[in-house]
């Protein structure tokens, strides 16, 4: 086939790739997966990504290409009439998302496997395990970098952000019509506001670390709303609720349940500074144990939150030592008479059966509330009254009873955090006021 005829082919659409030059350089110009025009220099390895494909971007992208011979030198274009003048503009190599996403997790623990996108969490665990202490002091949660893998498998999945697709054909429009689908599709806006929170994180910690390699890029996160989640509110359990709950676990012999939700409902803790074992939770401490609850010089019993078992390292506030209220010092007596961990009280107080070494799973004490729940109300269990709804109750009544800055400060949130995402309105308390 004649170069002219290659051309007439790519222009008129009969052809997605068009090879421009000679022996002293060549350019390709190709249509992406995403119907972006792209023009590439061999050479350099440098590339443009232009507009939507049309007719008219195929016959700028050739202007482009003929441009590019011409600083190349090559004598197949010396003849040619000049194309339009691009002499600020910057042809960059490919960038994937791939690599937006490795650069973020290589800031957060340092050169790691190639395949950590792949992983799930039990490798993840054994990974971050292996590391050296201070490596593994400095590095974020198991559960932060399980989130990071999650988003980019997950946006890779929905085909909004493939990861080995180049991160200059997107287009803000891109995430927005992701987002928007994957609501209507029932995905929870949590969700999909978190991992679009992780993509624009990877981007600019991209951005920051590599500016000479992002070049002129757009970055696509630029001007997207993420989804509101202002709207949703989980339920609350209500004291009576729990109080109905936990009979029935008692009636069921599920000792390890009814500890966790009875100690939930005296503290607002969350589940996993409790018991709730899950993968990479808990790394570096065992979560409440039998010598964390002492007696203080002036006879009161307290309980101390270790930060190092708590979410975030307790965000740098330290251990935190608060009095026991007498249900929660009743729970621990119960405990240590019937069922004290047989490796000692610097091991979980509500251990697993097949290793007192860890807590008890978090799967299993879900599954039990769960399978009590029929029981209970006569009705399956609604979504979102889980362990977290323990919380909610806990600040809400303290935040009624109280104010908001002393729910706060028992439960181990911030005062903002507290309000914002745990308080519950009730009617009870409107009547009141």
């Amino acid at each position: 086939m004649t170069k002219e005829k290659a051309r007439d082919n790519f222009l008129e659409g009969r052809s997605a790739l068009l090879r421009l030059g000679g022996y002293r350089g060549t350019v390709t110009i190709g249509v992406t997966v995403s119907g972006l025009v792209r023009v590439r220099v061999a050479s350099t390895r440098k590339q443009i990504t232009l507009g939507p494909d049309s007719r008219a971007e195929r016959a700028f992208a050739i202007a482009v290409a003929e441009n590019a011979l011409r600083r190349l030198g090559s004598e197949e274009t010396t003849n040619r009439p000049a194309g339009p003048d691009i002499a600020g503009t910057e042809l960059l190599e490919p960038l994937t998302v791939r690599q937006i996403w490795d650069n973020y997790t290589e800031s957060l623990l340092g050169r790691h496997p190639d395949d950590l996108l792949m992983w799930g969490k039990r490798r993840l665990e054994t990974y971050l395990k292996s590391l050296p202490q201070n490596a593994r002091r400095d590095a974020p949660s198991m559960d932060s970098i399980d989130t990071i893998i999650l988003a980019a498998r997950r946006m890779d999945r929905d085909g909004v952000a493939k990861l080995d697709s180049d991160i200059a054909a997107m287009q803000p429009g891109h995430l927005t019509r992701w987002m928007k689908t994957q609501l209507a599709a029932g995905a929870s806006p949590h969700t999909i506001a978190t991992y679009f929170g992780r993509f624009r994180t990877a981007i600019r910690a991209y951005t920051k670390a590599w500016p000479d390699a992002w070049g002129s890029r757009r970055d696509p996160t630029l001007n997207v709303t993420p989804p509101s989640t202002k709207h949703v509110a989980p339920p609350e359990i209500g004291e009576e609720h729990a109080k109905r709950l936990h009979e029935t676990l008692r009636r069921r012999g599920e000792w390890r349940t009814l500890a966790t939700t009875m100690i939930a409902l005296e503290t607002g803790r969350r589940v996993g500074a409790i018991s709730g074992s899950r993968p990479g939770l808990h790394l570096d401490a065992p979560p409440l144990c039998d010598r964390d609850f002492s007696v203080s010089r002036d006879g009161i019993r307290e309980v101390t939150w270790r930060a190092n078992a708590a979410k975030g390292g307790a965000f740098g506030a330290g251990d935190v030592v608060i009095p026991c209220t007498r249900q929660l010092a009743i729970v621990h007596r119960w405990l240590r008479r019937f069922h004290p961990n047989p490796l000692g009280p610097s091991q979980p107080l509500i251990w697993d059966a097949d290793d007192p070494s860890r807590a008890a799973t978090y799967d299993a004490l879900s599954r039990a509330v769960t399978e009590a729940w029929p029981a209970a109300f006569l009705e399956p269990k609604p979504h979102g009254l889980g362990f977290h709804s323990y919380c909610r109750t806990v600040i809400t009544t303290l935040g009624d009873e109280a104010g908001i800055q002393a729910a706060a400060e028992f439960t181990g949130r911030s005062v903002e955090t507290a309000a914002k995402i745990y308080k519950r309105q009730r009617q009870t308390k409107h009547r009141e006021t």
